[in-house]
């Protein structure tokens, strides 16, 4: 026989491969034939597994980076594996330090957008993270908090529901008598004494810019309906009910919002929306989608009335 001879060579199996590298056989995420037909799907399986294995608090990066793709396409392989998303929240009461000091920094940014942050009332209602804002709460006695959002709870079995508001010892807890204080004076405006302000700046009040009017909290949405139409007074509460359906504190829109949108748009419009609305799968936003879908629908009405 002429050539070089026939060898045979045997894979070996995991455990031999182990033994003779020396480290320990773990499990990994058990995969399906259908997992492999196609990348979407293996990042599917993958995930799934995660989720199903180790629920828990997780930042959407993080879970974005593991697979290896977008926010977007997370948010999109979230809808179709049908993942259990809570929003969770840390609440910061005025008797902490980090109060005063995320105050007054909010309060001296630019923009009036704070993401991730925000004043809430004993009545359960938000307001930006702003000093005048927190200062006109207290004087109504309405005790306001600050919340700061957390990263999101996700799962895929039923288990019992997390806790929505968390309160970490990320800050020394007060003593017994800044408590008391605290409850002493809740209806008075806060002294530098009582939110325990850093040596400097001496005091909370900070100069008003000039360029801009000074934030206050909104009007109640009683007064806005008051005078209204009766059919803007029930689209508006229809408005507000059908887009807070279902969803977290963060997405809501304010009765004051749904009414304006009747009231400058028209009842037309915003019935339009809410059809859309109820026809149409897979809208993460109701608020943001009802917002842009009404003023693109005024702006192509502008457009043909000009064009015609």
């Amino acid at each position: 026989m002429r050539g070089r001879r026939c060898k045979i060579y045997q894979v070996p199996t995991e455990a031999e491969l182990a033994t003779k590298l020396g480290v320990t056989v773990q499990p990994a995420s058990p995969m399906r034939p259908t997992d492999l037909q196609s990348p979407t799907r293996y990042r599917l399986a993958l995930h799934r597994d995660l989720l199903t294995r180790a629920p828990g608090a997780y930042s959407r990066e993080t879970l974005a980076r593991r697979l290896g793709v977008s926010a977007r396409t997370l948010n999109r392989y979230n809808q179709r594996l049908k993942v259990r998303i809570i929003a969770r929240y840390r609440e910061i009461s005025p008797i902490e330090p980090a109060f005063a000091e995320q105050l007054q920094r909010f309060s001296q940014a630019t923009g009036r957008s704070t993401p991730g942050v925000f004043l809430k009332d004993c009545k359960a209602r938000a307001y930006p993270a702003r000093l005048e804002i927190y200062n006109t709460l207290t004087k109504r006695g309405l005790s306001p908090q600050m919340m700061v959002r957390l990263t999101n709870f996700y799962s895929l079995a039923n288990i019992p529901t997390p806790p929505v508001t968390v309160k970490e010892p990320a800050y020394p807890a007060p003593d017994q008598a800044a408590i008391k204080r605290y409850f002493d004076t809740i209806h008075k405006p806060p002294s530098a004494a009582t939110l325990q302000l850093p040596p400097q700046p001496a005091t909370m009040t900070l100069p008003k810019p000039s360029s801009r009017p000074t934030a206050t909290p909104p009007k109640p949405a009683s007064q806005l309906l008051k005078d209204a139409p009766r059919d803007q007074q029930y689209w508006a509460v229809k408005l507000y009910e059908r887009v807070n359906q279902n969803m977290p504190l963060e997405k809501h829109m304010s009765l004051a919002n749904a009414f304006g949108l009747v009231k400058d748009y028209g009842v037309k419009l915003v019935r339009k929306a809410l059809w859309v609305l109820d026809h149409r799968d897979h809208i993460t936003n109701p608020a943001g989608f009802v917002f842009m879908f009404i003023k693109s629908l005024y702006k192509k009405a502008l457009r043909e009335a000009a064009n015609p």
